[in-house]
């Protein structure tokens, strides 16, 4: 395997879309050893590029994002907040007409 990423393939033409592809990662050709016995799977194309705009366009207007936990479901109390691991924040946004591209 080569040590840099594949390249996500393209459609055929204007009018087709690209095909959705998925690939495991060996990441210690990557030059990421210590994670030899992780699964990395990147599935390229799998959302168009009107769908990364809707998906972004609700993020934005959802409010405040809340920090991301460890084990634990959102609002349970039952997360641990870590930020020297995990220093991020999330949405659980569920919107069935979003789902189905209404």
């Amino acid at each position: 395997m080569s040590n840099k990423l594949p390249e996500p393939p393209c459609a055929e033409s204007p009018s087709t879309t690209a095909p959705v592809v998925a690939h495991k990662l060996d990441l210690v050709s990557l030059g990421l050893p210590e994670y030899k016995d992780a699964y990395v799977l990147v599935i390229d194309n799998l959302f168009t590029a009107e769908d990364c705009k809707k998906l972004l366009a609700a993020a934005e207007t959802f409010g405040e994002w809340e920090r991301a936990a460890l084990n634990g479901a959102p609002g349970s109390g039952n997360g641990v907040i870590n930020a020297s691991y995990r220093n991020s924040s999330r949405i659980l946004y569920d919107d069935p007409e979003l789902l189905s591209g209404s």
